[in-house]
């Protein structure tokens, strides 16, 4: 569950795509527990630009997940 009430652009320019890459990596292949959904809430336009970033890391599968909403 994410809140992204208070998050802005300068927190996404603190973030590099290696970071990214990393955590999902981390998310989809070693975490010990199956992911089922993505809940987002307070959804800002900064979602739209972050879910573009993160894409083409995450398997397509959950891709399908977090797009059926």
């Amino acid at each position: 569950l994410f809140d992204m009430k208070n998050v802005g652009y300068s927190h996404l320019l603190q973030t590099s795509v290696s970071t990214l890459k990393a955590f999902f990596h981390y998310l989809q292949s070693a975490l010990p527990a199956r992911l089922e959904a993505i809940h987002v809430l307070n959804c800002t336009s900064l979602f739209d630009l972050v879910l573009a970033m993160i894409k083409p890391f995450l398997k397509r599968d959950i891709i399908q997940r977090v797009l059926s909403f």
